[in-house]
């Protein structure tokens, strides 16, 4: 697990050195692997203790079931492990936050690509679940599958038809999300006659995904 960490490392080194070469997505990623979390580092420096830290928590999920090898929740794990070396680093907030985003969330791109289709809905709540770190998942991704393989993350990239779609969905997605909401929570509480609580937030988020997709929720 070490080595195939390691290998995860220098394949987000190699990304963020050689961005450029993320056609047609290079001109973004580059100034995005540059922002400043705080405390002089920059989401590159976030995206290689991702890659570093993502399988925290194999080794002590680990279990054999039926003559495989598993890692039930080594993610949900790992995200709350890494928050608590964040904390004992006292590397900045906005640093632990997103690396534990990261972390808790770096199956995703694999669970969709394993899936039949990857529906619009799907696709939606990927980019609301992961928000302004969708870019850094998706090349978290890229340099695991090159971990994986043994590869250049460069030469993943040519195949990496997923990732690629998903990163160019991003900015349709951010630009819809920002358009105002239709529906407001004192709609909401006066058409079910609810007042303040979660159900009012669980409706709105309903209501929002609705109006995101184009259709009922």
């Amino acid at each position: 697990m070490l080595e195939h960490s390691l290998r995860a490392v220098a394949a987000a080194d190699l990304v963020v050195a050689r961005s450029e070469r993320l056609g047609p997505f290079g001109d973004e990623l580059a100034p995005h692997l540059r922002e400043p979390l705080g405390g002089g580092i920059e989401r590159a420096n976030t995206l290689k203790l991702a890659a570093l830290l993502h399988d925290v928590s194999k080794p002590q999920t680990r279990r054999a079931i039926g003559g495989r090898i598993r890692f039930f929740e080594h993610d949900v794990l790992g995200a709350i492990r890494v928050r608590a070396i964040g904390e004992r680093l006292r590397l900045p907030e906005a640093v632990t936050a997103v690396l534990a985003r990261l972390v808790r969330h770096h199956l995703r791109p694999m669970h969709l690509a394993g899936a039949e289709a990857v529906t619009d809905r799907a696709r939606y709540r990927f980019y609301r679940d992961l928000g302004p770190e969708t870019r850094d998942l998706l090349l978290l991704a890229l340099v695991d599958a090159a971990a994986v393989r043994g590869e250049s993350p460069l030469r993943v990239w040519r195949r990496a038809t997923l990732i690629r779609d998903l990163l160019g969905g991003w900015e349709v997605q951010r630009r819809a999300v920002a358009a105002p909401p239709l529906v407001r929570g004192q709609d909401v509480m006066e058409r079910f006659g609810l007042g303040p609580g979660p159900e009012v937030g669980r409706l709105l988020a309903r209501a929002r995904e609705a109006q995101d997709l184009g259709g009922d929720s």
